[in-house]
């Protein structure tokens, strides 16, 4: 019999395919419950959380909802955003604190990115939609001069909007890069990120391999800044321009034969070098998005664990044991940087999917 191989990450499963995951983290874990679907709520004690501590903004798929925390240990859930949401996955924030929310849409099909102003109780004050493809929009980042940039995993694309205007100046596509893409492959687009000069990076995965390719401003033709092998998740820069990429936990089978898993981890990528220094691997459970506080000094990590299903795919479930055996779950996890020590996790339960993250006061950019 043939043996037909499969990979699955986290980015796979929400926009087509599987995830897991083996181990977790020895650190104090904090429960929040899922909070119902309603309008958006925020606490009293958002602006004096805000002013001493700086804001945490974690996506939440399952409960449709971008949940609000301070950044500190212990610091329990201080508001919900609801407006204007439709699936929540990537999240991004601007010099002015403004958030942005990349949603997928229903059936993941409808993707656009709604902007909130502080204190992010009231309606969108912009959407961003034109140029998309109807496809789930997976990630946005904005530029020091206030350009943003909307990925869409399943299209393929990256589609950039100039400095307060929804009407998008450029579409970048990832189906021409010889030696890294094959023929009739496309890479697919997931985090993003600016660098000092703003120049723009993409983290694309290609079949079991990822890329981050680089664009300089105003260009639609990037450069393969970075390699490693696995599925891409985040991007970000550390105040020393050191490129930071996450390699989500993914795992190949030879389906009906055997199965092999590749751990997520965080590889730390020196300017200009196109081989990691070093990695970070502090046992996440898996890793999907990633910020910095404004101090540079902690790294918020999150991450996702889906089992429904998987037992009448390829054998795996959340009742299943052993090194291979998954755990639902959703996490944001607190590392220090650049330790990689962990300090605090943030954790939902079951099959719960969280997905963005986003700070303020921003890291620099």
């Amino acid at each position: 019999m043939r043996k037909e191989i499969a990979a699955f990450s986290t980015a796979a499963l929400l926009l087509g395919g599987c995830a897991g995951a083996t181990y977790g983290p020895d650190a104090p874990i904090s429960l929040q419950p899922a909070r119902a679907v309603g309008r958006s709520w925020i606490s009293p004690t958002v602006k004096d959380e805000a002013k001493a501590h700086g804001l945490l903004f974690v996506a939440n798929l399952s409960s449709n909802e971008v949940e609000i925390f301070p950044q500190r240990q212990g610091g329990s859930l201080i508001g919900t955003i609801t407006n204007g949401i439709d699936e929540p996955v990537g999240l991004g924030v601007d010099g002015s604190q403004n958030l942005y929310v990349a949603n997928a849409g229903e059936y993941g099909d409808e993707g656009f990115v709604t902007e909130y102003a502080p204190p992010y109780s009231g309606a969108p004050i912009t959407t961003y939609s034109q140029g998309l493809q109807n496809s789930a929009a997976t990630n946005v980042a904005i530029g020091a001069d206030g350009s943003v940039y909307v990925s869409e995993y399943s299209a393929g694309i990256v589609v950039e909007y100039p400095p307060s205007s929804t009407i998008p100046s450029a579409q970048l596509t990832f189906d021409d890069y010889p030696g890294v893409l094959g023929p009739g492959e496309s890479g697919k687009p997931e985090g993003l990120a600016l660098d000092a000069n703003n120049d723009l990076f993409v983290a694309i995965n290609v079949g079991s391999a990822a890329e981050v390719i680089k664009f300089k401003p105003g260009s639609q033709k990037g450069r393969v800044e970075a390699s490693f092998g696995g599925s891409s998740g985040g991007v970000t820069f550390d105040n020393a321009d050191n490129l930071l990429a996450e390699r989500q936990l993914m795992f190949q089978a030879h389906l009906h034969v055997k199965r092999h898993k590749i751990p997520p981890a965080i590889y730390v990528f020196p300017p200009g070098q196109k081989s990691p220094s070093r990695k970070i691997d502090p046992h996440l459970q898996d890793a999907f998005a990633m910020a910095f506080d404004g101090s540079g000094k902690r790294l918020y990590v999150s991450g996702s664990i889906i089992t429904l299903g998987f037992p009448d795919v390829i054998g795996w479930g959340s009742g299943a044991v052993g090194p291979d055996a998954l755990q639902a779950g959703g996490w944001v996890y607190c590392l220090s940087y650049p330790a990689g020590q962990l300090l605090y996790t943030i954790s939902w339960p079951g099959n719960t999917w969280i997905l963005g993250v986003a700070v303020t006061p921003p890291a620099p950019e």
